[in-house]
């Protein structure tokens, strides 16, 4: 079970690395920004998935660049 393996185990940030990044869904669409272009680039979220569209999306999007992650909050609240 790897819901319960993962769930007792701290999140890490991986380095970049695809295949890391594949044990865990590091990356919520809501919190991305990404350039049209990208989607332009790579196509869009695979609606012929049953689930996991985005995280596929993901994989094409790290096999081709880099991104990181922001260490701090970049959000205010009003």
């Amino acid at each position: 079970m790897v819901y319960k393996y993962i769930q007792k185990k701290k999140h890490k940030k991986s380095g970049g690395n695809i295949f890391k990044a594949v044990e865990l869904c590091c990356v919520s669409p809501s919190s991305a920004i990404i350039h049209k272009t990208v989607f332009s680039d790579l196509g869009y979220f695979d609606e012929e998935l049953l689930a996991c569209e985005d995280y596929d999306f993901w994989l094409r999007y790290r096999y081709q660049t880099n991104f990181t992650s922001l260490k701090a909050t970049s959000d205010k609240k009003w």
